[in-house]
């Protein structure tokens, strides 16, 4: 399969859309690692992995490098499915 042992970061995967890749990547043979900032209301741990990070805090950037790598030597595909979107005040 094209997927296998791919590593796959999916920024924003624990609903809607982003959900679905994350499902059927892992299900194509791909390390899946999620990156959420809302907690999920349900248990992938066997196929996904799920790192909570919130991107829009600034202080995440100071050390996000060390964070990631700690998780994953290199990705392969990073998908962005971010779907909600607010004005900033």
């Amino acid at each position: 399969m094209i997927f296998q042992e791919k590593n796959v970061v999916i920024i924003g995967g624990t609903k809607g859309t982003g959900l679905k890749i994350a499902e059927l990547l892992s299900k194509r043979g791909a390390n899946v690692f999620s990156f959420f900032r809302t907690i999920p209301d349900f248990d992938y741990k066997d196929k996904i992995k799920f790192i909570h990070c919130d991107f829009s805090e600034a202080s995440f950037y100071d050390n996000y490098e060390n964070q990631l790598k700690s998780y994953l030597n290199k990705a392969d595909i990073l998908i962005v499915a971010v779907g909600k979107a607010r004005m900033l005040k």
